[in-house]
């Protein structure tokens, strides 16, 4: 053993030993349970031998850092530190999740093979080989949620050690999916010490140049700030401990607002770091409800609150179990400063979210795990009827990306959240499949509405469907038009409709798609014979449709095609952009092999194309050829956005060599 290996295996000792005991003094571990975690780390010691980082240190390093991380959290969980020592062992060693079952239990085995990467997607793209890994995650959080905390612990690491990778493109890439996607995770998990990291993390790498000044600006500031905090704390805690009881528990915190937090503020409302006047938090913490709103009445009481800025998270709790009382005071000094109150209960699960589970095992709810989990499996129903990546990809990045909601509610006074410009066919399906397949009005607090109506905080909707009765006597068909599809903002939404267009309208669907794409084709100026189209679409599907068909025939592949396009699972705005990639190469190719029938074809301009019809041409402006000129053509390239055809210059134009 080399003397750095030793040095780290030290350290990893050193490590459990100072999580050993908890702040009560009694044993977080047993003696069992060091022996199997010492024996996971050398498992992973001998696997990754030495092998190193990017950054020049032992690979082994790394997990020996993420289980610190999990640790540092609080997380006092046996198995889920083991799986944080082997989780790169089986997709990167000659160890396989066989051996890690046999020598860890089936449940470390599980979590390992959780959090390894897929292989064999060489075909796949970048933006393919993400949406399979989360969905792949996602089964596994499904499943067991201790694989999400130590996924996140794993991406803690790598974004504190993102500087290891050798280009700032690599590390933008991973920046941003560590901000569109593991951000969120966080943030609906509750993992609010890991979303905070991860956000100020990912902003440093895409942004740094505006991630430096805001630092600069808050290290200027950070003397005052603490200052203003600790009086405001002295003051919270002199009245607290006047009006409450001597036995009552309670704490006041206070904060400076994070480098995230400021940067995405001066973006989202276009204003200065010096318009900015909430940079400051108090966090009050007490026994009960009760106490939090007498202690609210007595903030009331010693500052002045601004107007509208009151949130009551208490009542109306957030999706990942978040609950607190919100407002916004200003001091006497005439500074502003952000209010939070909520209970011990309440602080663990804001701080910790799901990781409260396995650090506080008595009391902690299981209801409200299962809350947080349920969102994973609502996320891969909706990818049960995806045919295509792309479809995936949107609704990974719909469902998980972070974004401004909206709180609506039922007559029944049950609250709804949903993304900010949903309308009634979002809230219709959020509610039930059902119910949105056979919505036949609505009203938006009592008032008639279109389906198409954008719904606003506090909205109550009521949503008026199709009983049984009315569809066995023919007066309402049940079932979606196609048109919800252009207002349905949530994935939840347009996947349900999709698939039901999808189970219940194929003949329909071939013909609706196979004349989008003709349209399209027609629509970018893309002329070829039958057969061509056909090689075409074929060569389009292996890069479009999700699973790549299996076996399937040509044929039957095809109208596998015809019909997603036709319900809406693959759009032809991407699709366009594939089918002119895969023209311009077969234009490349005649070029190189011209085998054409020519035919003079006016098109009353004075110019003929040989062997293409309707050709669309377009004399150059920077040379204004005209009728007797020399002239050469050049092929203008089709994309998404605008159709091909040629482009006409003199030949003595400049920049035609160009």
């Amino acid at each position: 053993m080399s003397t750095e290996m030793e040095q780290v295996h030290a350290r990893f000792i050193k490590l459990l030993d100072a999580h050993l005991h908890g702040e009560d003094g009694k044993l977080n571990f047993s003696e069992d349970d060091i022996r199997v975690m010492n024996d996971a780390y050398l498992l992973a010691q001998t696997a990754h031998g030495e092998a190193k980082r990017l950054s020049g240190e032992l690979y082994v390093n790394h997990p020996v850092a993420v289980a610190e991380i999990l640790l540092d959290l609080g997380i006092r969980d046996r198995d889920a530190i083991v799986a944080a020592l082997l989780h790169d062992v089986e997709e990167d060693t000659d160890v396989g999740i066989t051996a890690i079952k046999n020598q860890f239990g089936s449940a470390v085995a599980l979590l390992v093979e959780g959090l390894t990467k897929l292989r064999n997607l060489a075909e796949a793209t970048r933006e393919e080989t993400q949406a399979q890994n989360v969905i792949k995650l996602l089964f596994a959080l499904s499943r067991d949620p201790r694989v999400i905390v130590v996924k996140l612990a794993d991406r803690v690491h790598n974004m504190r050690t993102l500087s290891g990778h050798p280009t700032e493109q690599k590390q933008r890439d991973i920046a941003k999916e560590t901000h569109d996607i593991y951000v969120p995770i966080a943030n609906i998990l509750g993992i609010h010490a890991f979303k905070e990291e991860l956000e100020d993390l990912s902003i440093r790498a895409l942004d740094p140049f505006g991630y430096q000044e805001i630092e600069k600006k808050l290290a200027l500031s950070k003397q005052d700030g603490i200052h203003f905090l600790e009086r405001v704390k002295e003051q919270i805690t002199a009245e607290l401990r006047t009006q409450f009881p001597p036995e009552t528990h309670f704490a006041v915190m206070g904060r400076v607002k994070t480098v995230h937090s400021i940067y995405t503020k001066m973006h989202k409302k276009n204003i200065t770091f010096e318009e900015i006047h909430d940079l400051y938090a108090v966090r009050v913490i007490v026994d009960t409800v009760a106490d939090c709103w007498l202690a609210f009445g007595y903030l009331n009481q010693l500052y002045t609150a601004v107007p509208n800025r009151f949130k009551n998270w208490i009542k109306e709790t957030k999706k990942n179990g978040y609950q607190s009382i919100h407002n916004t005071f200003i001091s006497g000094d005439g500074i502003r400063f952000e209010a939070q109150i909520r209970t011990w209960d309440m602080h663990v699960t804001a701080e910790l979210g799901v990781a409260a589970h396995w650090k506080y095992k008595l009391g902690f709810n299981d209801n409200l795990l299962e809350k947080r989990v349920r969102w994973a499996r609502e996320v891969l129903d909706s990818y049960a009827e995806s045919d295509s990546v792309e479809e995936v990809v949107r609704t990974i990045k719909s469902d998980i990306a972070p974004m401004d909601v909206v709180m609506v509610f039922t007559p029944k006074g049950k609250y709804i959240e949903l993304k900010s410009g949903a309308t009634v066919v979002d809230f219709a399906y959020s509610i039930h499949t059902t119910l949105g397949h056979r919505m036949v009005g609505a009203k938006v607090n009592g008032i008639p509405a279109s389906f198409d109506h954008v719904l606003q905080n506090e909205d109550t909707v009521e949503i008026i469907a199709a009983t049984d009765r009315e569809i066995e006597s023919g007066k309402y068909t049940e079932g979606p038009k196609r048109d919800w599809l252009q207002f349905a903002k949530t994935s939840r939404a347009r996947t349900k409709i999709c698939a039901w267009f999808k189970r219940e309208r194929r003949p329909e669907n071939i013909v609706e798609g196979k004349k989008e794409i003709f349209q399209q084709m027609r629509r970018n100026f893309v002329r070829l014979k039958q057969e061509e189209y056909e090689t075409l679409l074929l060569k389009a599907i292996v890069k479009t449709a999700f699973g790549r068909n299996g076996q399937k025939t040509p044929a039957e592949k095809l109208e596998d095609f015809y019909a997603a396009v036709g319900y809406g699972g693959i759009s032809t705005e991407n699709l366009m952009r594939v089918l002119a990639d895969e023209y311009n190469i077969l234009l490349y190719e005649r070029q190189q092999n011209p085998m054409v029938e020519c035919k003079e074809i006016s098109n009353g301009m004075g110019v003929v194309v040989e062997g293409i019809a309707n050709c669309t041409v377009k004399l150059a402006q920077c040379c204004h050829p005209l009728r007797g000129d020399p002239i050469i053509g050049y092929i203008l390239r089709a994309s998404a956005r605008g159709a091909g055809g040629v482009s006409i210059h003199k030949r003595s134009c400049p920049n035609v060599p160009q």
